[in-house]
């Protein structure tokens, strides 16, 4: 065997051990990503009376962080904490507003939503995300605004 046949070979074997211990441990992450997926339940997955649910759930509260803008979609209140947030939020179209705050806020699905609003859930879709990209610009320029 010559050396140059000798370096092939080496090179060979070890993009073949490389190879074999990389889908390995795609496998493991993704055996990793079920068994984490089997143990987790959304809490609106879950049928609970509503009384309930503030007793399952926990929300950071900060000092000085007072709510800034309170929404009301469908007779349902919606703090907002964060100011530029909420002024991004209150900069949006009354109908995409509605879509964003319950998608986002009251954890509704875009049929759950269509229902409520009586559209269909294409158009609900199209709507969170025109308004999301809207936000996302409302939240850019007001980044970079001087304060």
């Amino acid at each position: 065997m010559t050396m140059e046949e000798f370096i092939d070979y080496q090179e060979k074997a070890f993009l073949t051990y490389f190879l074999t211990l990389i889908k390995n441990e795609a496998r493991d992450a993704q055996e990793e990503l079920d068994r984490e997926a089997e143990r987790k339940t959304n809490l609106s997955a879950l049928s609970v009376p509503l009384d309930m649910l503030p007793g399952l759930s926990a929300e950071d509260v900060y000092e000085g962080l007072e709510t800034i803008r309170t929404f009301f979609v469908r007779d349902m209140a919606v703090p907002v904490r964060d100011p530029l947030l909420g002024e991004a939020i209150s900069s949006l179209p009354p109908k995409r507003r509605e879509v964003i705050l319950l998608f986002y806020f009251l954890d509704k699905s875009d049929p759950q939503i269509g229902a409520l609003l009586h559209l269909d859930p294409k158009t609900i879709n199209l709507r969170r995300r025109s308004a999301l990209a809207r936000l996302r610009d409302e939240l850019e320029a007001r980044k970079h605004e001087p304060k």
